[in-house]
């Protein structure tokens, strides 16, 4: 599966001068690959979780939990998912890391911007209809095709056996000895 994955070295109290781009409605193939730092030092991740929050353009919210890819190192990746990839504009993002204590540290905010699709999906699926449209023509004219063919064989058959007869007629007429 054809898959994009960026990467950011992020200290965890620095602004974060990049600005990622994905595009809207793509599915299972969106990740940010993160490596969290403090003042230059990798954080260490251990008995820690990692989630993304994300404001979307129209306001609504999404909260994923990110995948810790090497504790010791301070590397995640953090799916976008199809609902974090919904709407268009720009993405507000910070990952929180959460200790077993209790204690949260937020990161900085980051930026995606989610770029709109030409592709429309209900286009999609009158295409694969007409695909399946397409296929039956074809099914169709391969059987006329055949037939045509069917029809040639049959042809060649009928003039062999005529032959086979007219041989078996001349067989007969020796065999009666009238020949």
């Amino acid at each position: 599966m054809a898959q994009d994955i960026q990467t950011l070295n992020m200290d965890i109290n620095q602004n974060v001068g990049e600005i990622f781009t994905m595009k809207q409605g793509d599915t299972l193939s969106r990740f940010l690959q993160i490596t969290l730092s403090d003042n230059g030092a990798a954080i260490n991740l251990t008995d820690n979780t990692v989630r993304i929050y994300i404001k979307k353009p129209d306001g609504t919210k999404v909260y994923n939990d990110a995948t810790i890819v090497t504790a010791a190192s301070g590397v995640v990746k953090v799916e976008f998912t199809s609902q974090a990839l919904a709407a268009a504009g720009s993405l507000e993002c910070e990952l929180t890391i959460g200790g077993l204590d209790g204690s949260i540290l937020t990161s900085k905010g980051f930026y995606v911007t989610v770029d709109k699709v030409i592709r429309d999906d209900a286009a999609i699926e009158s295409s694969d209809e007409f695909g399946f449209i397409a296929t039956a023509l074809n099914i169709v004219n391969g059987t006329s095709i055949n037939e045509a063919a069917r029809v040639a064989a049959e042809a060649a058959r009928v003039t062999q056996f005529n032959g086979i007869v007219a041989t078996f007629q001349d067989l007969t007429l020796i065999d009666a000895g009238t020949f």
